[in-house]
């Protein structure tokens, strides 16, 4: 059996003009085969392969942009006095519960999947960030209690070693 002159007319047609939301269209192949079957006896068929490829574009600008805006704002408070525990406290728990709270409106884009997917990865590790800052945030306080500093020594690294290290986890 092999592809006749429609199915490739028709698959060529519809690689040009056809349309699957989310997805790209990347080409096709058609693949001859014989299979012997012990009840059945053999069999020859013909298998058609369709590339697609995921448009990516939808997930940066709709769930990993805005995720990244609400970690940077998290982050931010280690530029605020150590003394303003209540602000810097407030600030990064609000920015986790944001997350909380988007990562339920987003549930129902994503596919459920046994599998970590970098997206799954990437909303975990966001999760762990801002609850690390919330952590830093009373470390700090309360190391400028004991010690008296204006800004603390976490602050100081926190400022830079946090955002650096979340990015270069990603990557």
């Amino acid at each position: 059996i092999s592809s006749d002159a429609y199915s490739e007319r028709y698959l060529k047609e519809f690689l040009q003009k056809g349309k699957i939301l989310e997805w790209n269209l990347k080409g096709y192949e058609t693949k001859n085969y014989i299979q012997s079957d012990p009840n059945y006896g053999i069999s020859d068929g013909i298998n058609f392969v369709v590339t697609l490829e995921r448009e990516y574009k939808y997930y940066i600008f709709k769930i990993i942009l805005p995720m990244i805006l609400i970690l940077a704002v998290c982050w931010s408070v280690f530029w605020i006095n150590p003394k303003e525990i209540e602000s810097k406290l407030t600030i990064t728990i609000v920015c986790l519960l944001s997350l909380i709270a988007y990562n339920f409106v987003i549930d129902e884009d994503l596919p459920k999947l046994a599998y970590l997917t970098f997206l799954d990865s990437f909303i975990l590790l966001s999760y762990f960030y801002t609850g690390i800052a919330t952590i830093l945030c009373v470390s700090s306080f309360l190391r400028k209690r004991v010690t008296g500093q204006e800004i603390s020594r976490i602050d100081k690294h926190a400022q830079w070693i946090g955002p650096l290290s979340y990015f270069g986890i990603l990557f």
